[in-house]
């Protein structure tokens, strides 16, 4: 027991100990902190920009006042959080935040415990408002007093006794969730915050306007960690004037000499070395963020502020280049810096005991991120200076009022009231001149104001619009609101064009500007601008960015923009480590914007990119102490090749995006190494096309801009991307070289059209001439019919293949669209075997009839025409699987995207197993077409006819030529005249014919032929239309598959051949004039395996055909 009884009192000693120690500290800080009363805190929306509670820790509060006053100063941002305080937890539910004040939608909001109250408070934009929250738990009363007037009492019977839990994080400028000791941030804030303190008690409503110091936490320098975000003078604010009082009595001295504490400026510099392990870099930005850090640490307390800093390479033999350094832990690398930076001192000492401080204090070593830095104490000078103030000055804006400028001690910001509305507020900088150690004013910066006179309705009228530093920002976004409303024509483009202009010769210019006039560009460079009103202003559009992009201001070593059709992106690398710096569009399709990378090696699987070797390092400069007067290099990609329209270009075409690059104030030629450029593109097409590596050049076409080659060669290309170097800077694009007369897009789109169309046609009638022969067996009995047949067939699958090739290519699958473009190689190479076979038919059934005999005729025929084409493509497919693939239709004046096709990817195959294939049956079948023409004369001449028509004969002739022409392909021919100034008339032509191939083929063997709608009269027709007793001939009643003697040498073969591709109709009135041979009895009894027994009558039936099919 007395043991229990002893814990329990030693635990109360410690825990009344504690208690005294906190009051202690309390009033320690309370007394002795340093004031932030007429100082702000500004914020402007970023997630990284936030003030933290640093080196004191809220204790449990039971009951607690909460104070603090706010501007937002954004109406378009409805949404933020002025403070909130969480604890240590495992869980991410922004509900469970122990104390926030918020606003969603301007409408005030509060968490509280792990509830969520909506406090229906409108808060009102640009105008700074006191907000007090009361908490008692013994009365579990919450109040909330907005300016001091009671807003909120709201009784919480469930938080009876319920406290604030000690020990958490409390930010301003930002809600957040404490998870595992993670800060978890959800809302930032965008104005400005001022004042914030905290009670452990409850004060009361007329406390409410008292500018007392909270005993928790009070707005003091030494209270908060302000993560590099600057204060700002707050002198016209509630309390921004008073001097600080503390919540506690205050203790006067006896003593009559009253301590003064002054405001001294300090200039600081040194030498100092970063040291670094590689393969980490390190340059002045690195070294500057570095030292930053350092100095922050090494002031960490409210006796110093360093208002401004800026590192540069040092410039002595120890900097000439990185040093190694051989230490224990292995080789680093070693560079020295020299670093100048103004430090405000609050302090009573004297300047002698401030200059010693600081000598003592910024000396030592300090690492961060692999990277250490020492500095040596005798490396360092400290010298006082005064650097005035900033005078009196009064500035006229013609459309944003006269605004007069009070005098201002630096570094301070001060605003003013807008003259159009008096709510709002134009604010300026007052700060010290690095270099001259001088109070200097910067640019007033009156974006929030608005203009007083409104902008035209009509772009026409912007031309009388003057253009100034006040009102850019508001005449692009007048401008941004006016495209949104109406297509562009070209007097309007050249107005906006003009303004733009006027916006790029600014002194200054903000990245939201930089932005905005890209926005437009990009407008631009939409479908619904007609390309040739941007050709006479591509050259003014070009040198526009290029002044916007070097004259953006931005804090670091680079900034990019990325906008849906372009991207910019501008460095200003250290010269000193500059090594060579590769930019590159590692992705980009028309649905989605750019994905803009940049490295310093060279990118070798990108859409586009440029390599600037590190030779150009002698055009970088730094001029000054400043890191923004290093030399720019700019990047640009632009996402829509027609705006490059050179009108000048017969044969070629841009097949690639557009990338261009260049420096600051500098003309790049005749570079000793080449600038590498990696362009993708944007239409694969064959390994041996022909491709030129050009750049725009702006005084081509009379000033237009188009295309030139000089200074650039090709270093590589393939089917998918071109490798380009040249020997100066500029915007870069390839041209593919189309052979000979290039199609406009309106013959594409009818040659398209007609193929389309023709396929689908002749794809029916072909069905229909397959479902004729093969439903009535005497119609398929003979050879040409069974050739015919197939023929048919093997169209028919190289229109159905051609017909769906486009739409299966769209399914993005590599062996699908393998196994299409094998299909099509097979269907056409299969047409062309057939085309031969019909035509080595006719030969052997015409020409050589005497003593021929093929055994299994059809089946050697049938292995020829289905199997040949299966080896070719076999052993294609073995060699290389690559040689099918998708390939693009090219089109010249469009940016949307070309139409893919499945089909041979390798020229050498092509060329081999397509065109000296097709050559070979052409040149079979055109001398076949000529023996079978003349044989056909000679069989015409000995037919001693009487009286006959001259004009019907010229008719029949021509209806046989035509209908061999097609059942042999010859009209595939057509592709050999297509070139030159004949190309587009034959290409029409070479459509038409073969696109309708089958089409013709059921016209002249369907449709012209007798015996074949004698046969579809019996079989399909009904009723009186229906045939029922047709003696034509068929393959029952010829001869049969054997020749057989007669006195012309025409075998039984050679008639059965000659009545399937010959198209003339049987005429009843006409007599065979032909003498046949006198057949005895015994010759007929004689079985020979090449003749075959027949009647006489036969005979005489056989040459009265074959008489009748001639005429």
């Amino acid at each position: 027991m007395n043991g229990q009884k002893y814990d329990v009192a030693g635990y109360a000693g410690s825990k009344i100990f504690g208690s005294l120690l906190f009051a202690v500290a309390t009033l320690f800080l309370v007394s002795e902190s340093v004031s932030l009363k007429g100082k702000q805190v500004t914020f402007k929306g970023m997630m990284s920009k936030y003030v933290s509670l640093a080196n004191w820790h809220v204790p449990q509060l039971c009951a607690f006042t909460v104070c603090v006053d706010l501007n937002k100063t954004q109406k378009s941002v409805p949404s933020g959080a002025a403070f909130s305080y969480d604890v240590n937890s495992s869980s991410t539910n922004i509900n469970e935040v122990e104390l926030a004040l918020s606003f969603n939608n301007s409408t005030l909001q509060m968490f509280f415990m792990g509830s969520f109250l909506d406090l229906g408070q409108y808060v009102v934009a640009y105008r700074m408002h006191q907000i007090c929250c009361v908490w008692d738990s013994q009365k579990h009363l919450l109040q909330l007093f907005w300016d001091a007037k009671n807003l909120v009492n709201k009784t919480l019977p469930d938080f009876h006794h319920r406290c604030l839990r000690p020990n958490g994080t409390l930010v301003m400028g930002q809600l957040h969730k404490n998870y595992n000791g993670v800060l978890i941030q959800q809302l930032s804030f965008v104005g400005v915050l001022h004042y914030f303190q905290m009670w452990d008690h409850v004060r009361g409503q007329q406390d409410m306007e008292r500018c007392e110091d909270g005993n928790v936490v009070s707005w003091g320098q030494n209270y908060w960690s302000l993560q590099d975000i600057l204060t700002e003078s707050a002198q016209h604010q509630r309390c921004g004037a008073e001097e600080p009082t503390s919540a506690f009595p205050t203790i006067t001295s006896p003593d009559p000499n009253v301590t003064v504490i002054t405001d001294t400026f300090y200039s600081f510099q040194m030498n100092f070395s970063v040291t670094w392990e590689p393969p980490r870099e390190c340059d002045r930005y690195d070294a500057k963020k570095l030292s930053a850090t350092w100095f922050k640490k090494q002031l960490n307390n409210s006796e110093f502020v360093m208002t401004n800093h800026n590192v540069k390479t040092a410039r002595h033999k120890l900097s000439q280049g990185t040093r190694q350094v051989n230490t224990e832990n292995g080789r680093l690398s070693s560079r020295r810096y020299s670093s100048k930076a103004i430090i405000k001192a609050r302090s009573s000492q004297s300047m002698q005991e401030i200059v010693w401080k600081l000598q003592n204090t910024l000396c030592g070593d300090y690492t961060e991120d692999q990277l250490s830095m020492s500095v040596k104490q005798k490396d360092t000078h400290v010298i006082s200076f005064d650097p005035e103030s900033c005078s009196e000055q009064t500035v006229w804006s013609n459309y944003k009022g006269v605004y007069t400028w009070p005098k201002m001690v630096p570094p301070n910001v001060m605003t003013l009231p807008c003259e159009a509305n008096r709510e709002l507020a134009a604010s300026r900088l007052c700060l010290i001149n690095l270099r001259t150690e001088k109070a200097y004013w910067k640019r007033p910066n009156l974006a929030a104001c608005p203009l007083l006179q409104n902008l035209p309705d009509n772009i026409l009228d912007l031309k009388n619009v003057t253009v100034t530093v006040e009102n850019a920002e508001e005449v692009a976004d007048h401008i941004l609101f006016l495209l949104s409303f109406s297509d562009l024509n070209k007097d309007e483009i050249e107005v906006l064009v003009n303004k733009l202009s006027d916006i790029a010769n600014c002194e200054e210019i903000s990245l939201a500007l930089a932005r905005k006039i890209l926005q437009i560009i990009n407008i631009f460079m939409e479908d619904k601008i007609q390309l040739q009103d941007m050709q006479t202003v591509l050259n003014r559009i070009l040198t526009i960015m290029e002044q916007i992009g070097f004259k953006m201001n931005f804090n670091g070593r680079n900034e990019s923009i990325i906008l849906p059709r372009l991207a910019l992106a501008v460095l200003r690398p250290d010269p000193m480590n500059f090594q060579g710096v590769a930019f590159g569009i590692v992705f980009y399709t028309l649905e989605t914007s750019p994905q803009l990378s940049i490295q310093s090696t060279p990118f070798t699987d990108v859409q586009a990119s440029i390599y600037l070797p590190g030779l150009l390092k002698n055009y970088l400069t730094s001029q000054s102490l400043d890191g923004d007067s290093f030399t720019g290099i700019q990047f640009t990609f632009f996402g829509a090749p027609s705006l490059f329209e050179d009108n000048s270009l017969k044969n070629e075409v841009l097949n690639t995006y557009v990338v261009g690059a260049s420096i600051e104030n500098k003309t790049i030629e005749d570079l000793k190494k080449p600038v590498s450029i990696v362009l993708q593109h944007r239409n694969p097409h064959g390994d041996n096309a022909t491709v030129h590596c050009v750049f725009w050049d702006f005084n081509r076409n009379d000033g237009l801009g188009g295309w030139n080659t000089s200074g650039c060669e090709m270093k590589h290309t393939n089917s998918t991307y071109t490798i380009c170097n040249c020997n100066h800077l500029t915007h870069f694009g390839v041209l593919l070289d189309l052979s000979r007369t290039p199609l406009s897009d309106a013959d594409e789109w009818a040659l398209a059209l007609v193929t389309y169309v023709g396929c689908g046609i002749s794809s029916i009638f072909l069905g229909l001439v397959l479902l004729v022969y093969l439903s009535i067996d005497k119609l398929r009995e003979d050879y040409p019919s069974k050739i015919l047949i197939n023929l048919c067939f093997a169209l028919l699958m190289l229109n159905l293949a051609f017909l769906v090739n486009s739409w299966l290519a769209t399914f993005q699958n590599s062996g699908l669209c393998i196994t299409v473009a094998m299909a099509l190689h097979y269907s056409l190479l299969s047409a062309f075997t057939w085309m031969g076979l019909e035509a080595i038919n006719m030969y052997f059934a015409l020409v050589r009839v005497f003593k021929v005999y093929i055994p299994y005729y059809m089946l050697r025929f049938s292995i020829a025409g289905w199997g040949i084409p299966a080896l070719i493509v076999i052993v294609a497919l073995s060699i290389s699987r690559d040689f099918y693939g998708t390939e693009f239709a090219l089109r010249r004046n469009t940016d949307s995207p070309s139409m893919q096709f499945c089909w041979i990817q390798d020229n050498w195959v092509f060329y081999i197993s397509v065109v000296g294939y097709f050559i070979l049956v052409f040149l079979i079948n055109i001398s076949m077409f000529v023996t079978v023409l003349c044989q056909i004369r000679v069989m015409k001449t000995n037919n001693c006819r009487v009286g006959r028509d001259q004009s019907k004969e010229f008719l029949l002739d021509l209806k046989r030529v035509t209908s061999l022409t097609f059942l042999l392909g010859l009209t595939w021919g057509f592709a050999f005249f297509a070139w030159g100034p004949l190309k587009i008339a034959f290409m029409y032509i070479f459509a038409i014919c073969n696109s309708l191939q089958g089409f013709f083929i059921f016209v002249f063997y369907c449709l012209m032929k007798e015996n074949v709608r004698k046969q579809c009269q019996i079989h399909f027709c009904c009723g009186k239309f229906r045939l029922s007793n047709f003696q034509g001939i068929s393959s029952a009643t010829i001869l049969g598959n054997y020749p057989c003697i007669i006195e012309r040498k025409h075998s039984c073969h050679s008639l059965k051949s000659l009545k399937s591709w010959t198209t003339g109709s049987t005429s009843k009135d006409q007599v065979a004039c032909c003498r046949i041979s006198h057949m005895s009895s015994a010759s007929q009894a004689v079985k020979l395996p090449c003749v075959r027994r027949i009647s006489p009558a036969d005979v005489d039936l056989h040459h009265t055909e074959k008489n009748k099919d001639l005429s």
